[in-house]
């Protein structure tokens, strides 16, 4: 770790204000931050502190990145930028990192370095990966749901922050309104390793949208490991008649 010294100040908060936070109820979250951070500082500044910290502890272990520690001398933004990288394209954050450790890249040209990067995740006619993928297995998802769950269910869809229902791609619910089936796809992800890394966060987030669902659909491309996911589900006593992975071609 660096000297206190070399640290951004912004580290020694996000560190000292970090179990506070964790500790606030769910429904006193907001007003329990203002509290913490002062009446004269915003609260969402000390979630990106907090958020830019756990990303870097992330680095360290996830991807064994050794150098993870010496990003904590530069400000909130530039973590901000690497974190946003990362999630796309992790190899090509971490060589980032890397630049901007040695000097070759300073905070600005990082900033344009990830933005520039993004060209990288569009396809076609500029739609993002996520949303092309989306589209081209839609028709297949239906599909299954329909043989699944019968052709009588409605698409719905929730834009309320912080509701559950929000997290599948697609949520069906029949005509007396219960939710019935949701289809979670995963990433996805030119960096296939991701894949695997990611698998246990995303069986956990299907496991527990079967608290609200009857059924939950989750969603491999095609340059996913299908067989490590099914192992880990069995790993964890998952019950496969509510919980299935597929992998769909598009």
């Amino acid at each position: 770790m660096p000297n206190d010294r070399n640290v951004r100040p912004w580290i020694l908060e996000a560190r000292v204000m970090r179990d506070q936070v964790a500790k606030l109820q769910h429904g006193d979250r907001e007003l329990g931050l203002q509290k913490i951070t002062g009446k004269n500082r915003n609260p969402q500044t000390l979630r990106r502190a907090i958020s830019a910290l756990e990303f870097l502890e992330r680095l360290s272990k996830e991807a064994r990145y050794s150098s993870a520690s010496k990003l904590e001398m530069y400000p909130v933004a530039a973590i901000e930028y690497l974190s946003r990288w990362y999630k796309r394209d992790s190899p090509g954050a971490l060589r980032a990192a890397d630049k901007l450790l040695s000097g070759e890249y300073d905070v600005k040209k990082l900033a344009a370095k990830e933005r520039s990067s993004r060209k990288n995740v569009f396809d076609g006619a500029g739609k993002a990966l996520e949303t092309d993928y989306r589209f081209r297995v839609s028709k297949r998802i239906f599909e299954i749901v329909s043989a699944e769950a019968g052709p009588s269910l409605e698409l719905f869809s929730s834009n309320d922050l912080g509701d559950p229902v929000a997290i599948p791609d697609f949520a069906f619910r029949n005509k007396n309104g219960k939710l019935v089936v949701g289809a979670l796809i995963v990433g996805p992800y030119r960096d296939k390793d991701l894949y695997r890394r990611r698998a246990f966060e995303w069986i956990s987030k299907a496991h527990m949208l079967l608290n609200i669902f009857q059924f939950i659909l989750l969603v491999l491309p095609e340059n996913a490991n299908v067989d490590h996911f099914r192992m880990l589900m069995h790993s964890l006593h998952i019950d496969g008649s509510r919980l299935r992975v597929t992998k769909i071609h598009s």
